[in-house]
């Protein structure tokens, strides 16, 4: 699995958990067994992120990017009720000597690096048969036996 595989693995779950929180529990696509094994995977994933991808991709931004302080517009808004008003912000910079062509290139390479192994539990296709969501079905694929 790439990192550019298992970023996306990681958002369609982390979607699949937020519908689901949403929903009352009488109304849930999906729980029990097929339900934990996702979350284990899930967590598996955002462990191979943090403790790999996370550091490298902070390296690189550390490399092409620098931190500075400046002073932001930022627009009114009247539903919560403050005017526009200057802030300020840290922000981060393109280096001189660095250019958005570089960057993009480095981190495409990457996100097509492939992760250590990472332990993927697999769930069985009867565990599913109540999904008739296809975006859920399409997120668990990679985990159906």
């Amino acid at each position: 699995m790439r990192n550019r595989e298992m970023i996306g693995h990681i958002n369609d779950l982390d979607a699949i958990i937020v519908e689901e929180q949403k929903r009352p529990a009488a109304e849930r696509v999906f729980n029990g067994r097929a339900f934990l094994l996702m979350m284990r995977n899930y967590r598996s994933l955002l462990e191979e992120y943090k403790a790999n991808y996370e550091k490298d991709l902070q390296a690189l931004r550390d490399k092409f990017y620098t931190r500075k302080e400046a002073d932001v517009t930022v627009p009114a808004d009247e539903a919560a009720g403050t005017k526009e008003h200057v802030e300020k912000r840290e922000i981060e910079v393109l280096k001189p000597d660095c250019t958005q062509e570089q960057y993009d290139k480095e981190l495409s390479e990457l996100l097509d690096l492939e992760t250590r192994k990472i332990q993927i539990s697999r769930i069985k296709a009867d565990d599913l048969v109540d999904v008739k969501d296809f975006r859920i079905a399409l997120a668990l694929d990679f985990m159906v036996e």
